[in-house]
């Protein structure tokens, strides 16, 4: 993965052909580069990024699938299920996206061995600060429409498995207390 967002010139460094390099060529690029920290670049970024997606994740679904239920007076179906799933892939995506912006930006700048200088950013918050005060708040939400079109449907996947995994195991549970009940 980190071979895939190391920059341009680190990994058509290692090729003369004019060809991508191999995935082991990069791997090793990035070893020579950077040494073991190299295939940790960005997460710093990228933990933050899966720890605020899980935890809003996990704590919206539910919560929106019940309003809507109980604001619209809608059954527990298919289309609560797909709404709830939009809407947290909406917060989801709300949240994560300064992260992401500044996983990529850490991935994508030069170290300060692939510069020869100081780094140009030290951490993920430095990157959101930095950006915020050079472009705006709304700079740390570039890319998120192509964000939420990727996770989305994503959101609408899991949840509407959960909710037939959920549904089946009612099923399940209904079944075995009917077998007890028979004995």
């Amino acid at each position: 993965a980190q071979a895939a967002s190391m920059p341009n010139s680190a990994l058509h460094g290692s090729s003369t052909s004019g060809r991508p390099p191999s995935v082991v060529s990069a791997f090793l690029a990035i070893g020579k580069a950077d040494g073991l920290a190299g295939y940790y670049r960005g997460i710093s970024a990228f933990a933050p990024r899966v720890i605020v997606a899980s935890a809003v994740q996990l704590s919206t679904y539910d919560t929106v699938k019940q309003q809507l239920m109980s604001r619209f007076v809608l059954s527990d179906g298919v289309f609560t299920h797909l709404s709830a799933s939009l809407i947290t892939g909406v917060a989801v995506v709300g949240t994560m996206q300064p992260f992401d912006f500044a996983a990529t930006r850490l991935v994508s700048t030069p170290t300060a061995a692939e510069a020869g200088a100081q780094a140009t950013f030290s951490g993920p918050l430095d990157v959101i600060r930095k950006s915020i005060q050079a472009e705006g708040v709304l700079s740390v939400y570039k890319g998120v429409s192509a964000n939420y079109a990727r996770f989305g449907p994503y959101c609408v996947l899991v949840f509407l498995f959960l909710e037939q995994l959920r549904a089946a195991e009612i099923r399940l549970r209904k079944w075995r207390y009917a077998q007890i009940a028979q004995r």
